[in-house]
C-alpha cells in the first residue's frame, strides 16, 4: 500500500504502521486536502494514474452514484469518526454535456445518521449552479 500511495502522490503519502493497513485513510496518519483530492480525481478521470486501464475503468464504474441520459455522477464517501465532531467527505465528479465538474464536499458529521447530507449538499450545490 505504501508503494501505491507513494506512486500516485496521494495526500501526505503516510499510511502508518501495518496495524492500520485496513483503515489508514480514515484514522491513520494519511491526510489530504480537498484540492489534492480534486487533483487526484482529475488524474483518475484522465486515466493518468500508474494502474492498468482495466483497473482505472473498474474504479470509475464503482464510483457511479447516478447515471442518467443527461449526466453521470461519480463519487466516493468517507467519514472520519476518530475526531469530535466527525468529518464526512464526498469527493467525485459530474460528467455532463461534454463537461466535467470536480468536487470535494466536506461537512461536520457527528453521527452516521448525517451521512446522507454529504450527497444532499453536493446535489443542492450543483442545482444552484444549474447543472442538475
Amino acid at each position: 500500500m505504501q508503494r501505491f500511495v507513494q506512486q500516485v502522490g496521494y495526500g501526505n503519502r503516510q499510511i502508518g504502521t501495518s496495524e492500520q493497513i485496513d483503515h489508514f485513510w480514515l484514522d491513520g496518519p494519511l491526510q489530504i486536502t480537498p484540492k489534492q483530492e480534486i487533483e487526484f480525481l482529475q488524474r483518475l478521470e484522465q486515466n493518468d494514474l500508474p494502474f492498468s486501464q482495466r483497473t482505472i475503468e473498474l474504479v470509475k464504474d464503482i464510483m457511479i452514484i447516478e447515471k442518467t441520459p443527461e449526466y453521470t455522477l461519480r463519487g466516493k464517501t468517507g467519514w472520519i469518526s476518530s475526531v469530535n465532531p466527525g468529518v464526512g467527505w464526498l469527493v467525485g465528479y459530474l460528467e455532463q454535456k461534454n463537461n466535467i465538474y470536480f468536487f470535494a464536499t466536506n461537512i461536520v458529521m457527528p453521527t452516521a445518521k448525517d451521512a446522507a447530507k454529504r450527497l444532499e449538499i453536493t446535489r443542492r450545490s450543483f442545482q444552484a449552479l444549474g447543472l442538475l
